[in-house]
C-alpha cells in the first residue's frame, strides 16, 4: 500500500490567518496538507483511508513535569507497595515475598491506610501520563471506510474511541461549560447521531486548529448530513 506523507518542515508563522483555520461552523477549507504546522502530518492510502496525526510533545511542558512526577512518585511508591502488601497477607493472596514486606498492622488500619493514599496515587498517575504525552504523545484520527478511530496517548498504550462516519454531524473546537482558561481548555467536539466526543485537549492551540480543520475537510464534504446541512445554509 503506497503512502502519502505531507509535513510543513519550517518554523516560520505567517502573520496572516492560516489556510488551514477555521473559525466557524459554517466556513470550509480545502484539505490542509501543504499548511500543517510543525508535528502534523496527514498520511493518505488507497480506497479513501487516511490519518491525520497532531503531536503533543512539548519540551517545557516534559521539563516542568518530568521531575515533579519523578519525586512524586518516587516518595509515594514504597508505602504504596508496604500497604497494598500487607493487604494481600490480610487477604491470604501474598506469597513469601510479598507477605515479608508487609506491616505489622491490622486488617482495618490497613484498608484505612490504602483509602488514604489512592487519591495521592491517582495525582502521581496523572502527573506520569502528562510527562508521557509531553514526551511522546500523540493524537491520531484514522478513517477506514465507514469508521473512524480516535486514538490519544504513546503508541499502543493509547485510548482508542470509534464512531461512524456517515451519521457525523459537525466537528468543531468549543470550550468546556466547566473549563476556565488555560492549557487544556478547548477541544474537538465530533457530534455523531448517537453521541458526542471530545479529544485533543493537550495540543498546543496552532495543531488543534489544524487537526480540526483537516478533519473536516476530509470527513463533513463527504458526510450525507453535512451534504444536508450546506444545502439549508
Amino acid at each position: 500500500m503506497s503512502i502519502h506523507h505531507t509535513q510543513r518542515t519550517d518554523t516560520h508563522h505567517d502573520t496572516a490567518t492560516p489556510r488551514w483555520f477555521v473559525p466557524s461552523h459554517h466556513e470550509y477549507t480545502d484539505p490542509p496538507l501543504t499548511d500543517a504546522p510543525p508535528g502534523c502530518h496527514a498520511a493518505s492510502g488507497p480506497g479513501g483511508e487516511f490519518t491525520l496525526t497532531a503531536s503533543t510533545r512539548s519540551l517545557p511542558r516534559a521539563i516542568l513535569t518530568g521531575p515533579v512526577a519523578l519525586l512524586w512518585n518516587g516518595m509515594l511508591a514504597l508505602p504504596l507497595l508496604m500497604v497494598i502488601c500487607t493487604m494481600l497477607t490480610h487477604l491470604h493472596l501474598a506469597p513469601e515475598p510479598v507477605a515479608s514486606l508487609a506491616l505489622p498492622i491490622p486488617p482495618a488500619i490497613t484498608a484505612v491506610m490504602l483509602l488514604f493514599l489512592l487519591p495521592f496515587a491517582g495525582v502521581g498517575l496523572l502527573l506520569a501520563t502528562i510527562f508521557f504525552m509531553a514526551a511522546a504523545g500523540s493524537v491520531r484520527l484514522h478513517v477506514r471506510a465507514d469508521v473512524a478511530t480516535i486514538s490519544t496517548g504513546v503508541g499502543p498504550l493509547s485510548l482508542r474511541r470509534e464512531f461512524f462516519t456517515p451519521a457525523l454531524r459537525s466537528i468543531r473546537i468549543r470550550q468546556a461549560p466547566h473549563a476556565g482558561p488555560g492549557w487544556f481548555s478547548p477541544s474537538i467536539e465530533v457530534a455523531t447521531a448517537e453521541r458526542t466526543l471530545r479529544f485533543g485537549s493537550g495540543l498546543r492551540a496552532d495543531r488543534l486548529e489544524w487537526l480540526c480543520a483537516a478533519s473536516r475537510s476530509f470527513l463533513l464534504p463527504n458526510c450525507p448530513s453535512h451534504k444536508a446541512i450546506r444545502r439549508a445554509a
